[in-house]
C-alpha cells in the first residue's frame, strides 16, 4: 500500500512539473516574439474603423490597438490614422483622409499592407536583412527597407532613399528619392517622372521626415 502511494506521489509531482516546464516555454516564445511583428494604432484624428480578421463589423480604432494580420482599417473625411510597426514604432504608415488599408502579413521577415483605396504615407527605417515592408496598391508592389514616400491607386512618389517597384504583368523598377512613376488602369508602369516643388510640400507638411520626429498632425 505505502509503495502505491509513493509512485502516485511521483506520478503527480512529474506531471505539474511538467506541466510548468510547458507553461514556462510557451511564456518564454511569446515573450521572444520579434519586436518587429507588431503593430498598433498610435494616433487618429476624426473618424478611424478597425474590422478584426474575426469580425464582421467595424468598431471604432482607439490609440492603443493592436493591428493583426487580416485587419481593415478605414479612415473617414477629414480624418487620418498612423500605425507603428516593430521596435518604437521605428516604421509608420500614415493613413490620409478616405483611405482603406488592410494588413496582410506581418511576421518576422515581411510586413505588408494591401491599399484598397485612398492615400498613405509611409516612412520605413532600417529593416535588416532581409526583412521588407510591401505596399500592394493597383498590383503594384512597393518594397522598402529604409524610405519615405507616398502611395495612392495611381501614383508612387519617393521623397526618401528608394523603393523597388514592380507590376504583376512583370515590370520592375528600382524608383530613386525625387521620382515619381504614375500606375494606368491597364496595370503598367508610366514614364519616370521628377517630383515637383507641390510633392514635396505635401510631404514636408506631413510630417513624416526622417529628420523629424513624426508628428500628430493631418
Amino acid at each position: 500500500m505505502r509503495s502505491h502511494s509513493v509512485k502516485w506521489v511521483r506520478f503527480f509531482a512529474s506531471t505539474f512539473f511538467f506541466a510548468v516546464l510547458l507553461f514556462s516555454r510557451a511564456g518564454a516564445e511569446e515573450f521572444d516574439a520579434p519586436a518587429s511583428s507588431t503593430a498598433v494604432i498610435f494616433h487618429t484624428e476624426g473618424k478611424v474603423e478597425l474590422r478584426k480578421p474575426d469580425g464582421l463589423e467595424r468598431m471604432t480604432a482607439e490609440v492603443g490597438d493592436w493591428v493583426d494580420p487580416g485587419s481593415e482599417i478605414t479612415t473617414g473625411e477629414d480624418s487620418g490614422c498612423d500605425i507603428g510597426f516593430g521596435e518604437d514604432r521605428q516604421s509608420v504608415a500614415r493613413l490620409t483622409a478616405s483611405t482603406r488599408v488592410t494588413l496582410r502579413v506581418i511576421d518576422a521577415g515581411k510586413i505588408q499592407l494591401s491599399l484598397d483605396e485612398g492615400r498613405v504615407f509611409a516612412n520605413v527605417r532600417d529593416l535588416k536583412g532581409e526583412f521588407s515592408f510591401e505596399i500592394i496598391s493597383s498590383e503594384t508592389v512597393a518594397i522598402a527597407r529604409t524610405a519615405g514616400w507616398e502611395q495612392s491607386l495611381d501614383a508612387i512618389n519617393v521623397f526618401e532613399n528608394s523603393l523597388d517597384v514592380s507590376r504583376s504583368g512583370g515590370q520592375a523598377i528600382l524608383l530613386e528619392e525625387g521620382f515619381g512613376v504614375d500606375l494606368d488602369p491597364q496595370g503598367n508602369l508610366n514614364e519616370l517622372r521628377v517630383l515637383t516643388p507641390e510633392n514635396r510640400a505635401e510631404w514636408a507638411e506631413s510630417g513624416m521626415r526622417t529628420e523629424e520626429p513624426v508628428t500628430e498632425e493631418f
